[in-house]
């Protein structure tokens, strides 16, 4: 870069004059004539930088144009290739599903015939079944009431003395508790004294 023209001592004068001490006045010279020749850029700098940059971009253009018209014929082989693999699967999945729906027409006819005597049978089957269900589900609710009113009068025995037992333990949890609660409010008021 080129070195910016200060004169120190115009500027120098001129702080002095504005109330600085000569001492700070050539101390902020320094530092300023300093600043400029280390830091300051010249309009020929900057045009010298910006020819570079030009020539750059002009290079960086004209490699992108050329990997563009390279990528566009890339492209336009593959859209070929693709085009002629999509036609290729497209008949044999046509072929595929003639075939598969010829067979599902088969199936189907097979499936209905199957279905009618199952359903037949079905009707045979369900007929003795309710007759059969009818006869056991009598005997059945005689034996479930009598087995209900049996449970029915063992939990009223267990609820009452496990009631019983909870009523007993509770007592005696909230005795204890009473306790060990004035336990830890001694033992908090003794930290308490130590920690002053």
């Amino acid at each position: 870069m080129t070195q910016v023209l200060f004169n120190q001592f115009a500027y120098t004068d001129r702080l002095t004059r504005g109330g600085f001490t000569p001492e700070q006045a050539r101390a902020s010279a320094e530092a300023l004539e300093t600043a400029f020749s280390e830091t300051v850029a010249t309009k020929n700098d900057l045009d010298r930088v910006q020819t570079a940059l030009k020539a750059d971009i002009d290079h960086v253009q004209t490699a992108l144009e050329r990997v563009q018209t390279a990528l566009k014929a890339d492209i336009d082989r593959v859209e070929t290739v693709l085009k002629a693999d999509i036609d290729h699967v497209q008949t044999a999945l046509k072929a595929d599903i003639d075939h598969v729906q010829t067979a599902l027409e088969r199936v189907e006819t097979v499936l209905k015939a199957d279905i009618d005597r199952v359903e037949t049978a079905l009707g045979h089957v369900e007929t003795t079944l309710k007759a059969e269900i009818k006869a056991q589900s009598a005997a059945t609710e005689a034996r479930l009431d009598a087995k209900i009113a049996s449970t029915e009068s063992r939990l009223d025995a267990k609820i009452a003395s496990t009631e019983s037992r909870l009523v007993s333990e509770i007592h005696s949890t909230v005795y204890r508790g009473g306790g060990l609660l004035a336990a830890l409010i001694g033992i908090v008021a003794l930290a308490a004294r130590f920690w002053k």
